[in-house]
């Protein structure tokens, strides 16, 4: 039987460190909240993703959702400036709105919703302490692991 290279062994260390941050609840949690404390964002914060999501009377799919930027809260409704090309940043909030509420979207793709029809706000943090602990075992491991690769490669009787 052939003996894993010393390349094979590198990248199956790193895709176990890969595994472990990307899955779910290793370095980030999920939580429910109240809209009000949810941070809002302004033009210049990348830190935020927000989306906005409301049932369709459709069959599929089942929720039409908003990216969205510049959230502001006035007058008991919520308003916000629809951003179909925002990327996923580290804070994800996802604000659904009840089924049988408005969801307002102006020609000028400003997205209004009345506070009273938010039903739920999910928040998906991640949790800096865990990020970089994480980062710093799998670079400790990894180096150990490179280290006994080198010993063992070099270990022998040289004939």
């Amino acid at each position: 039987m052939k003996a894993n290279s010393q390349f094979q062994k590198i990248i199956s260390v790193l895709l176990i460190f890969i595994l472990l941050t990307e899955l779910s609840g290793c370095v980030s949690y999920v939580r429910f909240m109240q809209i009000s404390d949810v941070p809002l964002s302004d033009s210049t914060s990348s830190d935020n993703s927000y989306v906005i999501c409301g049932l369709r009377s459709g069959h599929f799919p089942k929720y039409k959702s908003y990216n969205v930027r510049n959230i502001s809260i006035s007058d008991g409704c919520l308003t916000a400036y629809s951003d179909p090309g925002a990327n996923r940043s580290w804070n994800y909030y996802t604000i659904y709105v009840s089924s049988d509420s408005l969801i307002k979207v102006t020609s000028d793709n400003i997205v209004r919703v009345a506070l009273n029809d938010i039903y739920k706000v999910k928040a998906e943090e991640i949790n800096w302490y865990l990020f970089w602990g994480y980062t710093a075992a799998a670079l400790l491991s990894i180096s150990l692991i490179l280290a006994l690769i080198s010993g063992v490669s070099h270990s022998g009787n040289g004939i």
